[in-house]
């Protein structure tokens, strides 16, 4: 099981999602499905958009971070 971890706007709030999800290694793939599904969830918060994100595996472990998942290149991996 997999979380991710986000926050709207500049709050200090932290949302979290859980499911089966792997991250691939390829950057630009990895951004795009991690956009897709916090876009779905950030709808149901209204006015707001997720800024900053973590990937967390079952252990609590990082294993993905962004400080702007907004912006493209931002996905930085993380050797556990």
């Amino acid at each position: 099981m997999t979380k991710i971890q986000f926050t709207l706007g500049n709050s200090d709030l932290w949302h979290e999602i859980q499911l089966n999800y792997n991250l691939t290694g390829e950057k630009y793939r990895d951004e795009h499905d991690l956009s897709y599904i916090i876009k779905r969830e950030q709808d149901r918060c209204k006015d707001y958009s997720a800024k900053r994100v973590k990937v967390l595996n079952e252990n609590g472990d990082v294993l993905a971070e962004s400080s702007d998942i907004s912006e493209w290149n931002h996905l930085e991996y993380k050797n556990n």
